[in-house]
């Protein structure tokens, strides 16, 4: 383990002795994902990594079932409140490797917050509330069609 020198001796001491066993080597659980090549993806968390590590175990474990993927997700949220403090901190160390990765791999990353294009905003305004509960789209091509749609609903509303 003499690679990872960031880690201090009882992180190490961690990694060589924990009592979970991992479905995926370290390298391949800590590194960043690319599944889009002109997004920079971000740091992944101990979360992230326990589920890709517990999806991974799914699938090996079933191999000719397909989950859902609120299902997986169920799973292995359960499994995490089941793990013992020790388990949870070596996810937090494998954290801290993934992140010495990350910043290897991008250096000088920063996150940017992602900002929502605002309702209010008549530029990206896509939708008119009506009644809080139908969505009617705004475009100047379909007028017409927007109109008997909204006149519909109106006397739906009646």
């Amino acid at each position: 383990m003499a690679k990872y020198l960031y880690l201090s001796e009882t992180e190490r001491k961690l990694l060589n002795e924990c009592s979970y066993d991992l479905t995926l080597p370290i390298e391949k659980l800590t590194m960043p994902s690319n599944k889009n090549p002109n997004k920079t993806p971000r740091p992944q968390n101990h979360w992230i990594i326990f589920r890709k590590d517990c999806e991974a175990n799914i699938r090996l474990r079933d191999p000719n079932v397909k989950k859902k993927i609120k299902d997986t997700a169920r799973e292995c949220s359960l499994k995490w409140k089941l793990q013992t403090s020790e388990v949870k901190h070596f996810f937090r160390v494998l954290e801290k490797i993934a992140r010495e990765n990350h910043k290897r791999i991008f250096p000088g990353y920063k996150y940017k917050k992602y900002k929502s294009k605002s309702v209010k905003d008549p530029k990206y305004q896509k939708f008119i509330n009506i009644n809080q509960t139908t969505y009617i789209h705004q475009d100047d091509n379909n007028d017409d069609m927007y109109e008997t749609l909204f006149d519909e609903l109106i006397s739906c509303e009646e």
